[in-house]
C-alpha cells in the first residue's frame, strides 16, 4: 500500500517544509560566490538544461541552492528529498542539507555533484516516454511563448487554428517535444550536454530525433572508450536495480526526472537522478512499474523503459 504525503495536494510550501523546520534545517542566507568567482570557477557548477537562474552556488562550491517556486512543484521536490533520506535510491541522488532564505526567496541546499570533478563533461538525459504531468491534460490555457518555441523548432508543425491564434497549451507543447525527440520511442532523450574536449559543441537537443543522431552525441561524450562505457553501464544497472526497489518510486511517477552523467579528466564518473519537482503521487494503490504505455489515470511514465534502452545502447558498443 502506498502512503501519500499531503505535501503534494496543493499545500503551501511552508506546510511542505514542516519536516525541515522540526529538524532545525531552516537557515538564513548562506555565503554565495560573486560574479568574479563564478568566472574563474565555471567548471565547479555547470547547468546544461533547465531553467536558467534557478540555481545559486555556495562560496566553497560544495553545495548549490535550487530555487523553490511558491507552487505545488516546490512541495513535490521537498517531499521527494525528504523521502529519499530513507530510500534505496539515496546513493543516486544529491544529498540534501536544509532550506535557506536568500533575498527573501526559499532555496533547497543540495550537494554540488560536480564539486569533486576536474574539468567535467556532463550530459543531462530526460527520462520517460512522457514528460507531461497527468494534470497537464486538464490545463487548457494557451500560451504564445510555447507556440513560438514550437515554431522555432519545427515551423511546419502548427495547425491552421494554432497559426491563427499563435498559442498552444502546455500539453500540446510537451507531447510535441516527446514525439519529435527520442522520448516517445525509447523513453529518454538528450536534454543537454557539455563536453570538456569540445567546448564549442552545443547541439540543439530538441532536434535530436533518432537513435542514430543520439548515438553520435553519445560517441563524443564517451569518446568511444569501451572502458569508460563499461563503468557508466555498471552504474546505470546499479541505479536501475535501486529504482525498481524504491518505495518512493513505487508510489510516485518520475515525470521530469533526468539522469545526470558526469566524467572528468581524472577518470572519475558519476550517475545520478536529478529534478523531482514534477513528480506526482500514484492515484491508486497499485505500485507503478515505470514501464509500458501511459494511459490517463495509470500514472506510468516509461522511465524504466528508458533506463533499459539506455543500458541496451551502452551494451551495443561491445558489438560494433
Amino acid at each position: 500500500m502506498c502512503t501519500l504525503s499531503r505535501g503534494y495536494f496543493g499545500s503551501p510550501v511552508q506546510n511542505a517544509m514542516s519536516h525541515w523546520e522540526s529538524n532545525g534545517l531552516i537557515s538564513v542566507r548562506p555565503h554565495l560566490v560573486d560574479s568574479t568567482e563564478e568566472c574563474h570557477n565555471a567548471a565547479k557548477f555547470v547547468q546544461v538544461a533547465g531553467h536558467i537562474g534557478d540555481f545559486r552556488v555556495a562560496s566553497d562550491y560544495n553545495t548549490i541552492y535550487k530555487l523553490l517556486h511558491e507552487n505545488e512543484t516546490a512541495c513535490a521536490e521537498i517531499e521527494a528529498y525528504r523521502q529519499f533520506t530513507t530510500d534505496c535510491v539515496r546513493p543516486f541522488t544529491a544529498k540534501v542539507h536544509k532550506i535557506v532564505t536568500i533575498e527573501n526567496e526559499r532555496y533547497i541546499e543540495l550537494e554540488n555533484l560536480l564539486s569533486k570533478f576536474k574539468n567535467p563533461s556532463i550530459m543531462d538525459i530526460k527520462l520517460g516516454s512522457r514528460t507531461h504531468r497527468e494534470s497537464d491534460v486538464y490545463k487548457t490555457t494557451p500560451f504564445n511563448n510555447l507556440y513560438e518555441k514550437m515554431v522555432s523548432i519545427r515551423p511546419q508543425e502548427p495547425t491552421i487554428e494554432e497559426r491563427v491564434s499563435e498559442q498552444i497549451t502546455q500539453m500540446r507543447y510537451k507531447t510535441f517535444i516527446d514525439r519529435i525527440t527520442t522520448s516517445y520511442d525509447v523513453g529518454y532523450r538528450i536534454e543537454g550536454v557539455q563536453i570538456a574536449e569540445l567546448p564549442e559543441f552545443q547541439p540543439r537537443c530538441k532536434l535530436i530525433g533518432t537513435i542514430n543522431q543520439a548515438r553520435r552525441i553519445f560517441n563524443l561524450f564517451f569518446k568511444s572508450n569501451l572502458a569508460l562505457i563499461n563503468r557508466f553501464h555498471e552504474k546505470i544497472l546499479d541505479l536501475r536495480d535501486c529504482f525498481e526497489k524504491s518505495v518512493y518510486f513505487s508510489c510516485h511517477d518520475a515525470v521530469g526526472t533526468s539522469l545526470l552523467l558526469v566524467r572528468d579528466e581524472l577518470g572519475q564518473v558519476g550517475v545520478w537522478l536529478i529534478d523531482f519537482a514534477k513528480n506526482s503521487p500514484a492515484l491508486n494503490s497499485q505500485p507503478l512499474t515505470h514501464r509500458g504505455l501511459w494511459m490517463l489515470g495509470n500514472g506510468e511514465d516509461g522511465v524504466l523503459d528508458g533506463i533499459d534502452n539506455l543500458a541496451i545502447l551502452l551494451e551495443s558498443y561491445y558489438c560494433l
